[in-house]
């Protein structure tokens, strides 16, 4: 059975927290107040967004979502540069919508449900931006519109398609990472000749540090030495 994503709603929260000096004024207090723009576009933090925003109050948070469809949410994505060949750009544009069509099968997320939204606006989801009259727009737009409707399945359904834009050369285990069932289509592989400036990187820690990280892991042994033990396919538990 071949299933495809039609229309649907995507909540993205642009905002969460209380703007300093703020105050509520009790009388004038609402839950959830929704802005409704004109023709033009609706301006935020220097971004355009052509969507529907929506102001709600959760806890002691101001969040502030958009509401879009499918397609213009599509054309806000922000995860590669623009200048990337036609070919890249159109298979990252099947990728973000079968991330997108995955979320949405799969449901809100915990927060998802506390703050209202289908799929947040970081990179702890897809980076999204809005996107209108962004420079670089149109050669992305080019690639939603080439692979409209085009997303992964797996066993009928959108498959959880993660990616990354560097692997140090390799691929991970999707268990090694979030645990769980393995995936057949995230399994670990070669990666080479990444331009990425994050394939290698180090990171200086001084003794004192490390012993204060040990001393707050429980790990009170003076430390002489440090050396690699083991490592696994993947990113395993380290």
């Amino acid at each position: 059975m071949r299933r495809v994503l039609v229309a649907a709603h995507v909540g993205v929260v642009l905002l969460a927290g209380i703007p300093a000096g703020a105050t509520v004024d009790d009388a004038l207090y609402a839950d959830e107040v929704t802005i409704v723009g004109s023709d033009a576009p609706m301006e935020f933090n220097g971004r355009r967004y052509g969507g529907r925003f929506t102001v709600r109050v959760v806890g002691d948070r101001v969040v502030l979502t958009e509401r879009v469809d499918p397609d213009a949410y599509m054309r806000g994505i922000r995860e590669v540069p623009a200048s990337w060949e036609p070919a890249a750009l159109r298979a990252q544009a099947i990728a973000a919508r079968t991330y997108l069509a995955w979320r949405l099968d799969r449901g809100r997320s915990t927060f998802g449900e506390r703050y209202g939204y289908d799929i947040c606006a970081t990179a702890a989801c897809q980076v999204y931006r809005g996107g209108v009259g962004e420079p670089g727009a149109a050669e992305w737009d080019v690639a939603v519109a080439a692979t409209a409707g085009q997303i992964l399945l797996h066993d009928g359904a959108p498959a959880q398609a993660m990616y990354s834009s560097t692997t140090s050369g390799r691929t991970r285990n999707f268990e090694d990472i979030f645990g769980g069932t393995p995936k057949p289509y995230l399994v670990s592989v070669p990666s080479p000749n990444e331009p990425s400036p994050y394939v290698r990187w180090t990171i200086d820690v001084t003794q004192a540090e490390m012993r204060a990280i040990l001393r707050e892991a429980g790990i009170g042994a003076e430390l002489l030495n440090l050396r690699v033990a083991t490592t696994a396919d993947g990113d395993g538990p380290w």
